[in-house]
C-alpha cells in the first residue's frame, strides 16, 4: 500500500482484476471518467465503493516489466495529475 495524494493505491491481483492497480477512495466527475478511459483503456470505474482499477504499468506495452518503486509512484501521480487535473503530492 501507497499513499499518493490522499489516494490510497494497491496492486490488485486476483480472479477478475488480473494486475490492476487499485485507488481508492477516488470520486470522479463523468468527465474525469472519460478523460481515464480514454488516456487508460481497460480502466474500470466503481462509484459506490470510491474505486479506480487501471492496469499495472510496464516498461512497454508488449513484454515489457511491471514499473516499480520510484517509477510506479511518479506513474500514479502522473495519473492521477492527468484524470483530476491537479498536482498529486506525496503524503508524508
Amino acid at each position: 500500500f501507497s499513499l499518493v495524494g490522499g489516494i490510497w493505491l494497491m496492486w490488485a491481483l486476483g480472479y477478475n482484476l488480473s494486475d490492476q492497480v487499485r485507488f481508492a477512495p477516488m470520486r470522479l466527475r463523468e468527465s474525469q471518467v472519460m478523460r481515464l478511459q480514454r488516456l487508460y483503456p481497460r480502466s474500470v470505474v466503481k462509484q459506490t465503493v470510491d474505486t479506480v482499477l487501471v492496469p499495472k504499468p510496464t516498461t512497454q506495452r508488449i513484454g515489457g516489466q511491471p514499473l516499480r518503486d520510484a517509477e510506479l509512484l511518479d506513474w500514479c501521480a502522473a495519473l492521477l495529475d492527468g484524470v483530476l487535473g491537479e498536482p498529486a503530492l506525496a503524503a508524508s
